[in-house]
């Protein structure tokens, strides 16, 4: 689970558009299971569902969903550096 962990954390270090954001937390919601990382996920999928194909969005969606991922990226960092502690 950590080397797939860090795999999530650095191609979030990379996901610098919507889309990327959007495809990013619907796997990790596929694969993470129950607990923190899969709530901060449903909430970035949940934020761009609706718009993520739309040609123009509304912004404050976008600035909210932008939240959202950084909340994942960050809960996502803390597991990271938790199991590394924990080997």
């Amino acid at each position: 689970m950590t080397e797939r962990m860090t795999a999530w954390l650095a191609e979030a270090r990379e996901a610098h558009n919507y889309r990327r954001m959007y495809a990013l937390a619907l796997k990790i919601l596929r694969e993470a299971g129950a607990g923190p990382l899969a709530q901060a996920a449903s909430c970035v999928v949940v934020s761009l569902c609706d718009i993520i194909y739309d040609p123009v969005a509304d912004a404050w969606r976008l600035k909210q969903a932008r939240r959202f991922f950084q909340c994942l990226l960050d809960q996502l960092a803390a597991e990271v550096e938790a199991l590394r502690q924990a080997s």
